[in-house]
């Protein structure tokens, strides 16, 4: 995972190498550790099925050498992560992997840090999302301010759920079933604007930009032409 400088530099002090196929990472501000609060990067080592979590700005192991994701499963290959912390400041990390049915796509794991070993652990919390079948699902992001998951079903469109498993894994609704390629990004920008943006890149021939006002039920779809891929 490689860290760069405000200047665009990589900084090798703080990158960290010889990762088994690090595939998405997210990054979470102020989490609860014991009374005190740190920031966190995570992201999935794919060929090693684990999740792995790193203090930053130090860029300091947290995870013991990683921590095994999908237990269940023999060969999972995790993909996609996104944070979320919940209203004590634990944080959460929801997680895809590269083949999955439909209904339990996705797991959700709380992190919990254990002083003694000076690490976190993995606490699950619930397998959960619908999948269509049709590709795989990669894309995850959480809205953090009004708890809200949204992640890309490929070759179909959007599904949003609750951040919080108290509300149930039931889905919320779907949409932007309309894209003609690959849902292959999703990020979302609370800030500086009356509304939150969703924003997901799909890729085909050509790299758009789909950028989706969400204001609780209304939604406006604008796509951008960024050029050939």
């Amino acid at each position: 995972m490689i860290v760069y400088n405000l200047k665009g530099e990589i900084d090798k002090s703080k990158s960290v190498y010889n990762l088994s196929r690090p595939n998405n990472v997210d990054v979470l501000n102020e989490v609860s550790v014991n009374g005190r609060l740190i920031d966190i990067a995570v992201t999935t080592e794919r060929f090693k099925n684990s999740l792995r979590i790193f203090s930053l700005p130090e860029m300091t192991e947290l995870d013991g050498g990683g921590l095994r994701v999908f237990k269940g499963d023999e060969n999972p290959e995790p993909m996609g992560v996104s944070l979320w912390k919940d209203e004590e400041g634990n944080a959460h990390a929801v997680v895809g992997k590269k083949n999955g049915v439909s209904g339990e796509y996705l797991d959700q794991y709380k992190l919990i840090y254990n002083d003694k070993i000076s690490a976190f652990e993995l606490s699950y919390l619930r397998s959960f999302g619908k999948f269509s079948g049709k590709k795989e699902i990669e894309a995850i992001t959480v809205d953090k301010e009004d708890h809200f998951i949204y992640y890309s079903d490929e070759g179909f469109g959007i599904r949003k759920y609750y951040a919080d498993p108290k509300y149930g894994s039931d889905e919320i609704l779907n949409f932007g079933n309309d894209f003609v390629g690959d849902h292959e990004g999703i990020s979302i920008i609370n800030k500086a604007i009356y509304m939150p943006l969703l924003f997901c890149i799909y890729a085909q021939y050509l790299v758009n930009l789909c950028i989706i006002l969400v204001h609780k039920i209304h939604l406006c779809i604008i796509l951008l032409h960024l050029g050939d891929f």
